[in-house]
């Protein structure tokens, strides 16, 4: 039986542990590892006393709930020595702990007699099972009986240790006084555990007829607790990039500590240190040294006088700085037939976290991230900031081989938490890499190759693995699409499109119902360019919003003159890209070119593939509706590519779907094809729309896609994509034709083999 309540445990029981793993990773990183384990501690056990919940609610009889109702007992027994030992974290880095050992050497002796008593520790005597009906229907088991007397002296005394620790708390290394308002934290939490304490006391004596929910309080108490956790961690990485930069000669600034706050004891030397004078940084010809440059650290190369100055990287070299300074470096490899790599990081999504968390946040996090990746160079390469949020990391004397093995080395420093203002941030980096002299014999060549290779890490994303290694071929690609889109901004004024038409063929009568607009780019030097590789240019540069108003408008002209010319009952149907259908003046558009060419909103199809609509199917779901509302038909292309879409079918307002072409290809080959063919189309049926299968190429596949009852076909078996006057001149031969619903229809024009528009690329 579905029980929302269990489900609710179980859903706890996983942040729960998500909680206690976390607590894992800051306890590596933390001031105070002990008060990290006590808290990951704490979060096991509830989730352990969650699970027990679950099986005690969900038990079939009273013996099931009674076993289970043990092991609860077990894990919320061990809870308050943890928590009493918390708080004494809390109150002092040294604590005494004897209110833990206290708390321990009672808890000790009552889960003995949990396991020994007949009813566990809570109950002497167990009322009558009881099923009680929640308020939304769902009936429990609920144990209740007299209440055991070590089970009230416990509760009694949990709360009074707790208590007594509470006045222990005073600003210390944790709770600063600049912190004061954190104070309330603890006693939230005390008022949390001892009001979930209440009510299961009530519930266990039978006045009240609730479920343990001290695993709930625990969640919300426990939110608050990470706010002190991560500020805790931000003051040690304070810390620690003060001793980086008196390491390092100031080549990464400090945390800023405001004037009037008082410091710690911890603080304040390093404070004294920061203000003593430091040595100021020499012309660069008068500081290069006799030795390599190879061999330089990054300290030292920080050290030189920066380019342009930049709070956030205080000394490093911006990249024109590094240019002067690599040239000498790789003149000195050359001479000893030694290679070097040069790496460009980039930090994912960092416009977002400056939006969300402030460009003062962003500044830090660069800061720390230097500084990482100083520790990580070691004197053994050079660091610089790149443009925005991107390092150059030059590694010297490096083989080929061992390229992958150094980026790993340098992706640590972007792995771990980052803690800026109170917060622990989890960054990522996508990464380019260059080598020396393969891909490039000059500072400015070999730098730009690695920009290039970052270049397209971003592009192809996560998926395409977070480092890119610099190819010939990658520049060229780069190079082609960097014309390409300059090209295409002013192929429309050029006319430099056109449309092709590809019919669907109805399935009985064999006559053609549809006819689909594809967009062809005749470029004057390139040819007949692939709408694969234009159309993605064409939404990242926004020229697609004038495309598809021209398709559009094309293909309504077109289709207006084919019904002058008696084919009346014949549709358009014409792709529509992602940023198309976001375009809140989409509907505009459309019953505009409507108008102007006379045609109901039913003659058009507006077909939009599948990826498009799933990632976002709520507002995708809204977008269609509207479309809907003017009277135009709507087709989901491309279905069944990369997505699990029929749970969504009844959601989407559509009137077909059209199959995609892989599941054509082998239907008369394939039995497994066969069976996901024709359950799509009875599917389809099902649900009363139309469906439309692509990619149909012989007789075969044409003959059992009728016998399944598909009501359109196309595919080359009918006629490749024609260009307008072939396409017209098609209608005439078919509507002439006797009704031969599977035979090839007469040979189209040739034309090279392109793929069809996909307004957005299928998954």
């Amino acid at each position: 039986m579905e029980s929302p309540l269990v489900t609710a445990y179980l859903i706890s029981v996983g942040f729960l542990l998500m909680g206690a793993g976390y607590s894992v990773v800051l306890a590596r990183h933390s001031t105070q590892p002990r008060l990290q384990w006590s808290y990951g501690v704490l979060c096991v056990l509830f989730a352990l006393f969650q699970m027990g919940n679950a099986l005690q609610y969900a038990a079939p009889d009273t013996a099931a709930a009674l076993q289970a109702h043990r092991w609860l007992n077990l894990w919320s027994l061990l809870v308050p020595p943890v928590i009493v030992y918390l708080f004494e974290l809390l109150g002092t880095r040294r604590p005494r702990l004897r209110l833990t050992g206290a708390a321990a050497a009672v808890t000790l002796v009552l889960v003995v007699h949990n396991f020994t008593a007949d009813y566990g520790y809570r109950f002497n005597q167990l009322a009558s099972d009881r099923l009680v009906t929640l308020p939304w229907g769902e009936s429990i088991r609920l144990l209740s009986g007299s209440a055991d007397m070590p089970y009230q002296l416990l509760r009694v005394l949990t709360l009074g240790l707790m208590a007594a620790a509470l006045p222990g708390l005073r600003p210390g290394d944790t709770v600063r006084p600049d912190r004061a308002h954190w104070r309330w934290l603890p006693w939230v939490g005390m008022g949390l555990m001892a009001t979930s304490a209440m009510l299961a006391l009530l519930s266990d004596t039978g006045a009240l007829s609730l479920p343990y929910v001290s695993g709930f309080a625990f969640l919300v108490m426990s939110v608050g607790f990470l706010w002190v956790v991560m500020e805790d961690l931000g003051r040690l990485h304070s810390r620690v990039r003060s001793r980086r930069r008196r390491a390092h000669g100031g080549s990464v600034a400090p945390a800023p500590q405001p004037q009037d706050q008082p410091l710690t004891p911890r603080a304040r030397p390093a404070a004294q240190q920061q203000q003593q004078p430091q040595p100021q940084p020499q012309p660069a010809q008068a500081a290069a040294p006799q030795n390599p440059p190879a061999l330089q650290p990054a300290a030292r190369l920080a050290r030189r006088a920066p380019d342009a100055e930049d709070t956030r990287f205080s000394g490093l070299s911006d990249r024109a700085g590094l240019l002067r300074q690599l040239t000498p470096v790789l003149d000195e490899h050359q001479r000893n037939a030694a290679s070097l790599a040069v790496f460009v990081f980039d930090i994912d999504r960092f416009d977002l976290l400056c939006a969300t968390h402030g460009h003062a946040a962003g500044d830090a996090l660069l800061a720390q991230l230097a500084g990482r990746l100083q520790q990580a160079v070691q004197g053994q390469g050079l660091l610089a900031r790149g443009h925005g949020a991107s390092f150059v990391v030059v590694c010297t004397g490096i083989a080929p081989q061992a390229v992958a093995q150094r980026y790993a080395q340098l992706d640590n420093a972007f792995a771990l938490p980052v803690a800026v203002s109170g917060k622990v941030l989890n960054v990522r980096a996508s990464a380019g890499v260059a080598r020396f002299p393969g891909d490039g014999v000059t500072a400015e060549a070999v730098v730009n190759a690695a920009e290039l290779a970052l270049h397209d890490a971003k592009s192809t994303g996560r998926s395409g693995g977070p480092l890119k290694t610099f190819t010939p071929a990658l520049k060229d690609h780069l190079q082609e699409q960097m014309e390409l889109e300059d090209a295409l901004s002013h192929a429309l004024e050029r006319r430099e499109f056109l449309l092709h038409y590809q019919p669907q063929v109805n399935g009985e009568t064999g006559q053609v119902a549809c006819m689909e607009a594809l967009v062809r780019w005749q470029h004057p030097a390139r040819g007949l360019v692939s709408p694969l590789r234009f159309i993605s240019l064409a939404e990242s540069s926004g020229v697609i919003h004038a495309l598809g108003a021209w398709v559009l408008n094309e293909a309504c002209r077109q289709l207006a003159a084919w019904h002058q010319q008696g084919h009346a009952g014949l549709r358009m149907a014409v792709n529509l890209s992602a940023h198309q259908l976001e375009d809140e003046g989409l509907e505009t558009l459309i019953t505009d070119t409507l108008a102007r060419h006379r045609l109901r909103p039913a003659d058009l199809e507006l077909e939009i593939t599948e990826s498009v609509l799933m990632p976002q199917i709520e507002r995708a779901s809204e977008r269609l509706a509207a479309l809907r509302a003017l009277g135009v038909r709507l087709s989901i292309d491309d279905f069944g590519t990369g997505y699990s879409s029929l749970t969504y079918l009844r959601r989407l307002p559509v009137h077909a779907f059209k199959l995609d072409r892989s599941f054509i290809r082998d239907v008369d080959l394939s039995g497994r094809g066969q069976a996901v063919c024709a359950t799509a189309i009875g599917l389809a049926f099902d649900l009363g729309l139309e469906i439309v299968a692509e990619g149909v190429e012989t007789v075969q596949q044409a003959q059992l896609l009728k016998h399944w009852g598909c009501h359109l076909l196309q595919g080359y078996l009918f006629a490749r994509p024609m260009a307008a006057e072939a396409a017209g001149a098609f209608l005439v031969s078919t509507a002439t034709q006797p009704d031969e619903p599977v035979q090839a229809a007469p040979a189209a024009p040739a034309e090279p083999l392109v793929v069809p528009l996909q307004m957005a690329p299928a998954a």
